[in-house]
């Protein structure tokens, strides 16, 4: 890594560590403002189609600077585009928009950045579906420090593999992608624990909210247990096993009233079964993650 970004690290990390716990909630609620504002200029723009960073169609490009919209593939664009793309745009500016287009699909089941699901070498690894686009975004702890015996790679970076209707459009190592000097110094930050990086609800993934429901796993079976919701868009299958006391047995007409209850309120039957029952049974609950969450696409090992 570049000696000016190791020394833009330490400034930060110097500065955060200066901050008082108002100037930290006051910065925290500016960048927060800032982030909702431009989300809603993207949604406006995107209910009609174009692409809130340049105002063109996503079928439409300027070829001599082109959008990071040319990831929808909308059009056939030209792999060249990808590479000046790629040139211009800061990781973490792509990961959030891709993130924001496929909320607008599903809400949090197309991002698959499950960190059970990545190798511990794994700096990032995450699969995002948006209709019939899949992108995977792939970065090694040796991407990251850069491959110093290769020409190809030696300064931090990463790849990504593009599928159109399941077929691959852009492979992994079809481009070695540099990291920013701005994306170094937020990955050194997250690293050293000096700050915490997140994409907020617009750009919310299965991983927060695994991490949400072990936390606080009442409020997260509660809030996701509507009797009611699509399973077209379910991101989690929420399974539930109930049992009697020894020597007890759970009538058939109370499990029609618990039936009738998660459906007028919402909740878990085996909640709703509970509060019919009180003491008289016990239930255990069973979350993982829906069956049409995508496969995080692994990367083979550099040749």
């Amino acid at each position: 890594m570049k000696d000016d970004v190791k020394n833009a690290v330490l400034r930060l990390e110097k500065r955060f560590q200066e901050l008082s716990p108002e100037e930290i909630i006051s910065g925290n609620e500016r960048i927060l403002k800032s982030v909702n504002a431009e989300y809603q200029e993207f949604c406006n723009t995107y209910q009609n189609g174009k692409c809130y960073l340049c105002g063109r169609s996503f079928d439409d490009v300027d070829e001599k600077d082109p959008c990071v919209h040319i990831l929808l593939r909308r059009a056939n664009f030209k792999k060249e585009l990808y590479a000046i793309l790629f040139d211009k745009f800061e990781y973490y500016q792509i990961a959030s928009y891709l993130r924001w287009v496929a909320n607008e699909d599903v809400a949090v089941r197309n991002i698959n950045d499950l960190k059970d699901e990545c190798a511990d070498n794994k700096i990032f690894n995450e699969t995002i579906v948006w209709k019939n686009i899949e992108w995977t975004l792939d970065c090694s702890q040796s991407d990251f420090e850069g491959h110093r015996a290769s020409e190809v790679g030696k300064e931090p970076h990463w790849h990504i593999q593009i599928k159109q209707d399941g077929l691959v459009f852009i492979k992994f190592n079809d481009f070695h992608i540099k990291f920013k000097d701005k994306d170094l110094i937020t990955m050194s930050l997250i690293k050293d624990n000096a700050m915490e990086h997140t994409y907020g609800e617009a750009g919310l993934g299965m991983q927060k909210v695994v991490e949400f429901a072990q936390r606080n796993p009442e409020q997260f079976i509660t809030s996701c247990g509507a009797a009611n919701d699509c399973e077209e868009k379910a991101a989690f299958r929420i399974q539930s096993v109930i049992s009697a006391p020894p020597g007890k047995k759970i009538s058939g007409e109370d499990v029609c009233k618990a039936m009738e209850m998660s459906k007028k309120t919402g909740k878990l039957i085996s909640v709703c079964l509970q509060e019919i029952l009180g003491n008289n049974c016990s239930a255990s609950v069973m979350v993982s993650p829906h069956d049409r969450v995508p496969k995080i696409a692994k990367r083979g090992k550099r040749k």
